[in-house]
């Protein structure tokens, strides 16, 4: 566990100060957590934002730049946008609540089953935990639990169980509840900000003011969601009682809620490993009981990042499962593509943007000095946020190329 402390540890990057950060800005100096309501930590369900914020504020101040979002086009802006103002999650209830009538998500009757939660718009994601619902809806009952209409289409296939669609079918929470939550919250953070502001400012000097601003504005605006989510979750899980929960990732807040919950009811929850480690801070700490993983390597990776042996279960990628499809899949393009332009495509990680642009410009001069020509098909990762960078330095090349991002690459 992290804790606020005077000395300033050595780090080595942005990512570093602000793995460190997302798990101890809501810790006072002994370690205890200051951002708690009704047992469960607010901190940990805010980990990836805060780790978004202090990683955008140390790269734009690395680059010269005041611009933290390097998003061009009007949907990402918009986007943007939306999450500066804590209105992202308010979109998509509303989102959800209209498209509900024409969706018609089913309610549950009984409880039980295994539930499973698609909390992100993560293609990888929604695809590997259907594989697996899929398989074990043969053997038992299966339930689904959604957070917007686009992830709904993707799994209203699993037709015959119930699927929920965030918020409906939550009970509306007590309004005097949430507030009294949130007043305690606030008055032990403003305890607790002194403490915050000196440890940010030997972290971070050049933007402490900026980032103790940034924490502040999650607390009024991210943090009251948090709440209202915590009580509404907790309202589903005892009415529904699943037997097991699964989960593509219990990083994010919904998912961590959902696991922080559940722990506190006794029910078992399972994650499955859904990317390449190529960081930390959207796999470590694994809080779900047990971790479903790739292979060895991936084993060997969680336990060296501090996951206990004894949660991690190897079961491989459900998504290899169907290797064999795209494998006859791609002998019938081989075929059909026979004499015409090669393609080659280039999959990008959430890696930094100076790690993809080193990484792309390395593999697309390679294949210009070869001679033949070929037309690159750049793969962004799901979770991919600047695509306007990809797009500028793509027309920097002399090369022919086309962009995808949720999308089949076959």
């Amino acid at each position: 566990m992290f804790t606020l402390r005077d000395s300033r540890p050595a780090f080595i990057s942005p990512g570093d100060i602000a793995y460190r950060l997302s798990h101890s800005w809501f810790r006072d100096v002994d370690g205890q957590d200051v951002l708690t309501a009704d047992g469960v930590s607010l901190g940990l369900l805010a980990q990836l934002v805060v780790y978004d914020l202090v990683v955008d504020l140390l790269n734009a101040s690395s680059q010269g730049t005041g611009d933290t979002g390097m998003r061009s086009s009007p949907k990402e802006r918009l986007i943007a946008f939306c999450k500066a103002r804590n209105l992202d999650w308010t979109v998509k209830a509303m989102w959800s609540r209209a498209a509900a009538p024409i969706l018609h998500p089913r309610t549950a009757g009984t409880s039980g089953g295994c539930l499973f939660v698609y909390d992100v718009w993560n293609t990888a994601m929604i695809e590997g935990l259907g594989l697996v619902q899929r398989k074990m809806s043969e053997r038992m009952t299966t339930r689904a639990v959604v957070f917007e209409p686009r992830v709904f289409g993707k799994v209203r296939h699993l037709a015959g169980h119930d699927i929920f669609l965030y918020p409906v079918g939550f009970a509306s929470s007590d309004r005097d509840e949430i507030d009294d939550l949130y007043r305690q919250v606030t008055m032990r953070f403003r305890e607790h900000l002194p403490q915050l502001k000196r440890t940010v400012a030997q972290l971070v000097p050049s933007q402490s003011d900026r980032l103790v601003a940034g924490l502040e504005r999650i607390i009024s605006g991210y943090i009251p969601r948090c709440i209202l989510d915590l009580c509404r979750v907790r309202h589903f899980l005892t009415r529904t009682q699943p037997d097991s929960v699964v989960l593509a990732s219990d990083s994010h807040r919904f998912a961590r809620l959902f696991v922080l919950l559940s722990r506190r009811l006794s029910i078992p929850t399972v994650v499955i490993q859904h990317g390449a480690t190529v960081s930390k801070h959207a796999y470590v700490p694994v809080y779900a009981d047990r971790i479903c993983v790739w292979g060895g390597i991936s084993r060997d990776w969680f336990i060296a990042n501090g996951v206990p042996e004894e949660k991690i279960v190897i079961t491989g990628s459900p998504r290899a499962d169907r290797i064999h499809e795209y494998a006859v899949e791609l002998r019938r393009r081989y075929v059909s593509l026979a004499g015409r332009r090669k393609r080659v495509v280039i999959a990008t990680q959430p890696v930094g943007r100076e790690q993809n642009e080193r990484f792309m410009r390395t593999v697309i001069d390679g294949l210009s000095a070869a001679g033949p020509e070929v037309d690159i098909i750049l793969k962004l990762h799901p979770g991919q946020g600047d695509k306007g960078f990809f797009e500028s330095f793509l027309k920097s090349r002399n090369c022919r190329w086309r962009m995808t991002q949720h999308a089949d690459i076959l």
